[in-house]
């Protein structure tokens, strides 16, 4: 008996690992919150971060519009992620107070983002002409922008960006004592970034490979 494996397995079960793995990740940072600073933020950041992938992974095997724009939806949860890993990033460069200070205004916007996302058919301030592109390897959201979703993308980047540069301002006259540190948490945020941002721009520099 021959089992036949493609692309779209392929695909299938690197999203199902990513999220079985974040949620272990989750379920230990939970368990250890109380050791380290920022545990439950963290927690809460790798949980949204594992709802996110979930729904890129029921995006790649979405066969029509209605379960691609569920997936898509799914997707929007990652604004939060964003949101939290600026105030944990805030605190991890030594900017604790600011973090609480400016935590709950700027969760005005990806709460507003979410929701439009949700209630998108009424308004379609996010997507317009919804369709699905069917490939080998996996299926892909595709649509025409609204205004609002810009809103969103300039968001995300503007706390991607001011994250990482307060980061290495705090840290870079200690670089010899934080760099691991720093490199890992800069990796772990610019590439699963890096990746998100092909999907909207439909980069896809692996054949056959989903950038998630």
């Amino acid at each position: 008996m021959t089992l036949a494996i493609n692309a779209l397995t392929i695909n299938t079960v690197l999203g199902a690992a990513c999220i079985l793995v974040m949620l272990a990740l989750t379920l230990y940072a939970w368990s250890r919150q109380d050791n380290f600073t920022g545990g439950r933020l963290f927690s809460l950041l790798i949980l949204c971060e594992a709802i996110e992938v979930a729904g890129y992974t029921l995006e790649i095997i979405s066969p029509g519009p209605a379960m691609s724009l569920t997936a898509s939806k799914i997707q929007y949860i990652g604004v939060f992620s964003v949101l939290l890993w600026f105030i944990f990033t805030l605190k991890f460069a030594g900017y604790g107070a600011i973090a609480e200070r400016v935590g709950w205004f700027l969760a005005i916007v990806p709460t507003g983002i979410f929701a439009l996302a949700v209630t998108n058919e009424l308004h379609g301030l996010i997507w317009r002409d919804i369709h699905v592109l069917t490939t080998p390897a996996f299926n892909v959201f595709q649509a025409e922008y609204g205004p609002l979703f810009y809103v969103y993308f300039v968001y995300t980047v503007l706390l991607l960006g001011s994250g990482v540069g307060l980061l290495v301002r705090a840290h870079v006259r200690q670089w010899r004592l934080y760099r691991w540190q720093m490199i890992l948490w800069l990796a772990g945020t610019l590439i699963p970034a890096a990746g998100q941002y092909a999907t909207v721009f439909g980069w896809y520099l692996i054949d056959g490979l989903h950038p998630i």
